[in-house]
């Protein structure tokens, strides 16, 4: 048998196009893991592979390695499908985003009342994104962060000195 394979991007809440012909590919065998093929770029996998009769999944993703907190989204998804005799077998693999993206946008008011202050985002883990202004100023940088499995929650803590110099903390989750 033989397969042709695509790796396309969904990003459902943003109009974002994102290449996926940079994006390394791997094939593997569904039943030991083994991988069959790997390709450093989608755009280098040819149109047809020669494969055996079996069960297989193929995998693609960001260049390079999603990290817990990155200054840049990272995609990565995964697609199954089955070889057989004689017929060549499409496989699509849908590359999803795997980190979510948080922006802190201050108020012209809340700049007015806060001298100074720390925003931490975190999942409960031992990594937070925390921006304060000393650090990010006024317009900070959007940063990604990759959920642990099984979390369900995130952490928001704020502690702030306005600008009569009272300190002012609060906790939110999400």
């Amino acid at each position: 048998g033989s397969m042709s394979l695509n790796v396309d991007q969904l990003e459902p809440t943003s109009t974002r196009a994102v290449s996926t012909a940079d994006f390394p590919v791997a094939i593997y065998s569904l039943e030991d893991n083994k991988e069959f093929a790997y390709y450093e770029k989608a755009s280098l996998v040819p149109n047809k592979i020669l494969m055996s009769v079996g069960n297989y999944y193929a995998e693609a993703h960001t260049p390079g390695k999603i990290e817990k907190i990155m200054s840049t989204p990272y995609y990565a998804g995964r697609d199954t499908f089955q070889i057989l005799q004689n017929i060549n077998t499409v496989s699509t693999v849908m590359c999803r985003m795997a980190n979510g993206s948080f922006t802190v946008k201050y108020t012209e008011t809340f700049l007015e009342a806060f001298a100074s202050w720390t925003v931490s985002i975190d999942d409960g883990t031992q990594s937070a994104i925390i921006y304060t202004r000393d650090k990010d100023g006024i317009a900070p940088q959007t940063f990604y962060m990759r959920f642990e499995e099984g979390v369900e929650v995130l952490n928001v803590n704020f502690v702030g000195t306005t600008t009569s110099g009272n300190r002012i903390s609060a906790s939110n989750k999400l």
